[in-house]
């Protein structure tokens, strides 16, 4: 699948040929205090194919230290600079370098939903959050 796109950072690429996500590059250096957060920059443009998105999701190389990345969505009519919110949810300051990978794209194919008003059907789940017990 083909996915318009321009850099000025690294391209991102898949690690592994059973990746499913795109290594995204900080191109910036960026402290995190404890509970911080901070945009960061990727220096990659994107746009995906109509009917396809790209998902900004962590990597668990940095989950295991604390810091987080908060997914996102980019649509196929974005044109901007994809940048990550990165959140420091340890104790201790943690320092991100210039070329350090943070993120991952994932490419997923999306359909379009229509909502009908209709009558739901008896289900064992009548219930709301929690109704199948903790």
């Amino acid at each position: 699948m083909k996915v318009k796109a321009r850099f000025e950072g690294q391209v991102p690429k898949y690690q592994t040929t059973g990746s499913s996500g795109m290594d995204l590059h900080a191109m910036e250096d960026v402290v995190l205090k404890p509970g911080e957060r901070k945009w960061v920059s990727t220096g990659v443009y994107v746009q995906p194919p109509y009917g396809y998105e790209l998902q900004v999701r962590g990597r668990s190389s940095l989950a295991g230290k604390y810091i987080d990345v908060h997914h996102g969505t980019i649509d196929s009519d974005f044109t901007h600079e994809v940048k990550v919110l990165v959140i420091n949810s340890g104790i201790k300051s943690y320092h991100i370098e210039t070329g350090q990978r943070i993120a991952q794209l994932v490419l997923m194919k999306i359909e379009h939903a229509e909502f009908v008003i209709e009558q739901f059907e008896e289900t064992q789940r009548n219930g709301g959050f929690g109704s199948t017990g903790e």
